[in-house]
């Protein structure tokens, strides 16, 4: 899904909620720094829709540990991510990304840096 952009949008939701239920979550351990080096890559080169299936499909909660709540809000902290129109990654990304983390962790507290981002865009 992140190296093709071949997958019909059905196909990109399914494989999406299917990764969402992997039973070993330290198999997605390795993929936290390619799933935030891809971010930009998806939203320039997908729609709308599928860049959004892809990024939420594939953020990896299940795996809920220190490691990925660090990625992201490294992700939303960096500068580069910041700002911009609601069209843009960070304005469309980063709410998704603090409610899936939010979701990880059942807890309201990430990304306290996403106030002053959203008071920016």
């Amino acid at each position: 899904l992140v190296d093709s952009d071949a997958a019909p949008n059905a196909i990109v939701r399914a494989t999406g909620l299917g990764f969402q239920r992997g039973s070993d979550p330290s198999l997605f351990a390795p993929l936290v720094p390619r799933y935030f080096a891809s971010l930009q890559t998806l939203w320039e080169t997908r729609s709308y829709a599928i860049a959004a299936s892809v990024i939420n499909g594939l953020y990896p909660s299940a795996l809920a540990n220190q490691e990925l709540r660090d990625a992201t809000q490294a992700w939303l902290d960096d500068p580069a991510n910041a700002g911009g129109a609601p069209e843009t990654l960070p304005g469309a990304i980063a709410p998704r990304l603090r409610i899936l983390a939010q979701k990880a962790w059942g807890s309201p507290e990430l990304a306290t840096s996403y106030d002053d981002f959203a008071t920016r865009s």
